[in-house]
Protein backbone atom coordinates (compact mmCIF):
# COMPACT_ATOMS: atom_id res chain seq x y z
CA UNK A 1 0.00 0.00 0.00
CA UNK A 2 2.86 2.64 1.14
CA UNK A 3 5.16 1.38 -2.00
CA UNK A 4 1.21 2.20 -4.16
CA UNK A 5 1.09 5.80 -2.69
CA UNK A 6 4.95 6.35 -3.12
CA UNK A 7 4.70 5.83 -7.04
CA UNK A 8 1.53 7.81 -7.22
CA UNK A 9 2.92 10.59 -5.43
CA UNK A 10 6.18 10.12 -7.66
CA UNK A 11 3.64 10.66 -11.07
CA UNK A 12 1.86 13.37 -9.33
CA UNK A 13 5.46 15.39 -9.03
CA UNK A 14 6.47 14.60 -12.91
CA UNK A 15 2.70 15.40 -13.86
CA UNK A 16 3.09 18.71 -11.64
CA UNK A 17 6.33 19.48 -13.60
CA UNK A 18 4.88 18.78 -17.10
CA UNK A 19 2.25 20.75 -16.95
CA UNK A 20 4.22 23.62 -15.29
CA UNK A 21 6.21 23.26 -18.50
CA UNK A 22 3.60 23.47 -20.36
CA UNK A 23 1.80 26.34 -19.05
CA UNK A 24 5.17 28.52 -19.27
CA UNK A 25 5.44 30.92 -21.99
CA UNK A 26 8.46 28.77 -23.34
CA UNK A 27 6.24 25.68 -22.94
CA UNK A 28 3.81 27.10 -25.46
CA UNK A 29 6.36 28.10 -27.94
CA UNK A 30 7.62 24.27 -27.55
CA UNK A 31 3.92 22.97 -28.25
CA UNK A 32 3.52 25.75 -30.99
CA UNK A 33 6.74 24.43 -32.46
CA UNK A 34 5.58 20.81 -32.06
CA UNK A 35 2.77 21.27 -33.55
CA UNK A 36 4.45 22.70 -36.72
CA UNK A 37 6.90 20.63 -37.29
CA UNK A 38 4.65 17.28 -37.26
CA UNK A 39 2.02 19.17 -39.72
CA UNK A 40 5.11 19.85 -41.61
CA UNK A 41 6.34 16.34 -41.62
CA UNK A 42 2.81 15.02 -42.71
CA UNK A 43 2.58 17.35 -45.58
CA UNK A 44 5.95 15.91 -46.60
CA UNK A 45 5.07 12.66 -46.37
CA UNK A 46 1.60 13.07 -47.99
CA UNK A 47 2.71 14.76 -50.68
CA UNK A 48 6.35 13.88 -51.12
CA UNK A 49 6.63 10.16 -50.25
CA UNK A 50 6.59 9.43 -54.03
CA UNK A 51 9.78 11.28 -54.27
CA UNK A 52 11.45 10.13 -50.71
CA UNK A 53 13.79 6.78 -50.52
CA UNK A 54 12.73 4.15 -47.95
CA UNK A 55 15.76 5.45 -45.50
CA UNK A 56 13.82 8.94 -46.06
CA UNK A 57 10.52 8.15 -45.35
CA UNK A 58 11.62 5.75 -42.16
CA UNK A 59 13.49 9.15 -41.14
CA UNK A 60 10.41 11.56 -41.62
CA UNK A 61 8.19 8.94 -39.49
CA UNK A 62 10.71 8.21 -36.93
CA UNK A 63 10.65 12.17 -36.02
CA UNK A 64 6.82 12.41 -36.24
CA UNK A 65 6.60 10.04 -34.04
CA UNK A 66 8.82 11.17 -31.35
CA UNK A 67 7.60 15.25 -31.91
CA UNK A 68 3.87 13.66 -31.44
CA UNK A 69 5.01 11.67 -28.02
CA UNK A 70 6.66 14.44 -26.62
CA UNK A 71 3.59 17.02 -27.61
CA UNK A 72 1.05 14.41 -25.91
CA UNK A 73 2.95 14.31 -23.26
CA UNK A 74 3.24 17.93 -23.05
CA UNK A 75 -0.87 18.48 -23.57
CA UNK A 76 -1.52 15.76 -21.69
CA UNK A 77 -0.04 16.12 -18.29
CA UNK A 78 -3.05 18.40 -17.03
CA UNK A 79 -5.29 15.86 -17.35
CA UNK A 80 -2.46 12.79 -16.35
CA UNK A 81 -2.00 15.34 -12.79
CA UNK A 82 -5.97 15.39 -11.66
CA UNK A 83 -6.22 11.78 -12.40
CA UNK A 84 -2.97 10.91 -10.27
CA UNK A 85 -4.68 13.45 -7.54
CA UNK A 86 -7.37 11.24 -7.29
CA UNK A 87 -5.67 7.84 -7.38
CA UNK A 88 -3.99 8.91 -4.34
CA UNK A 89 -7.02 9.85 -2.46
CA UNK A 90 -8.41 6.99 -3.22
CA UNK A 91 -5.36 4.94 -2.05
CA UNK A 92 -5.01 7.73 0.76
CA UNK A 93 -8.71 6.36 1.65
CA UNK A 94 -7.85 2.45 1.61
Amino acid sequence: MDSQIELITKDLGKYTSLDTIANLEGGKILIDSLVQDITNTTSALAYGHKDKTHIELVSLCSGLAANLSLLKTLTRAEKNKEGAKEALEAALKE
